[in-house]
């Protein structure tokens, strides 16, 4: 994490009076560090001056500062950046890809509909989808949202966008939730992807009426390969289990952007497992590219 984080420059910074603020680079290593070991604000502030000794990070901030930092909406698209990173490096063993989402159940509860409608309190939770190799289950590309504000066939064709900018995809798995025609044969066309999804029992079979890459689904769900081409769709909830598992289910940020920032350190890390991993059994040797666009991509 700290190899990764050392070339990424600082966005431009207005001249004011104060404490000398903790350098862009330092904040993600915090964060994403502090997702990493599950430890809360106060407990983690004082495992800063252990790490500043290590020599990971120049100074140690506040934990206030902390939360600060992570509402800014600005680290997203670092946060995102970094997934892409990461995955790039496994572009050799991935070509098949499976695609599904998940929620992060949240600590904070909707106080307001209780008390309008006489209910019981309802939990937030951060909608996380993803695309994930099926052979090493590195996290290619991620959006994550609140609640009830994004559908699972929107976010098809950008996270494909992201996939396909560093893989070449020869099948896109996904569950009965992705099963749209139109958006099927959109994907076919655009992009030259063929998603592989099972069939309901009352579906039509193949008919020269219905698309090409609709006829092509129907076929595989009907052939002997069906069970070899889709069981490796179950390693995108291998995922969601060993990040709930292993790094924690639960987002304890209380601002919005804060949450959503969290869901992402959560998945930052889980790459982050997957490339050590592979460090010992496949002798890869990451290469991080340097982020100089910050300016840019800051606007």
């Amino acid at each position: 994490l700290s190899q990764k984080e050392k070339d990424v420059l600082e966005p431009p910074k207005d001249i004011r009076r104060g404490r000398k603020p903790i350098p862009f680079k330092e904040r993600i290593f915090y964060l994403v560090d502090q997702v990493n070991t599950g430890k809360a604000d106060l407990e983690y502030e004082g495992m800063m001056g252990e790490i500043v000794r290590q020599g990971y990070t120049s100074a140690p901030c506040r934990c206030t500062s902390l939360s600060k930092y992570a509402n800014d909406e600005a680290l997203g698209i670092f946060f995102d950046k970094m997934i892409e990173h990461s995955a790039k490096v496994m572009n050799k063993y991935e070509h098949i890809f499976a695609i599904d989402a998940t929620g992060f159940n949240c600590t904070t509860k909707n106080d307001y509909y209780a008390q309008k409608h006489h209910r019981k309190k309802e939990s937030d939770w951060c909608d996380t989808h993803v695309i994930c190799g099926v052979n090493s289950n590195i996290i290619t590309a991620a959006t994550v949202h609140h609640k009830y504000t994004s559908d699972e066939l929107d976010e098809v064709i950008p996270l494909l966008e992201k996939t396909q900018r560093i893989f070449a995809i020869d099948y896109l798995l996904g569950d009965g939730g992705y099963m749209s025609e139109e958006k099927m044969e959109q994907i076919y066309s655009e992009r030259t992807v063929r998603m592989v999804f099972p069939i309901k029992d009352n579906t039509l079979a193949y008919s020269p009426s219905r698309g090409v890459a609709w006829n092509e689904n129907v076929r595989l769900n009907l052939s002997e390969i069906w069970n070899d081409i889709y069981h490796p769709r179950s390693n995108v909830e291998t995922v969601f289990s060993s990040i709930k598992k292993r790094i924690g289910e639960t987002v304890y940020s209380h601002g919005e952007i804060a949450r959503i920032n969290e869901v992402y350190c959560k998945l930052v890390v889980h790459n982050l497992y997957i490339l050590i991993v592979y460090y010992f059994v496949a002798n890869i040797r990451p290469s991080f590219i340097k982020v100089d666009e910050v300016e840019e991509l800051l606007g």
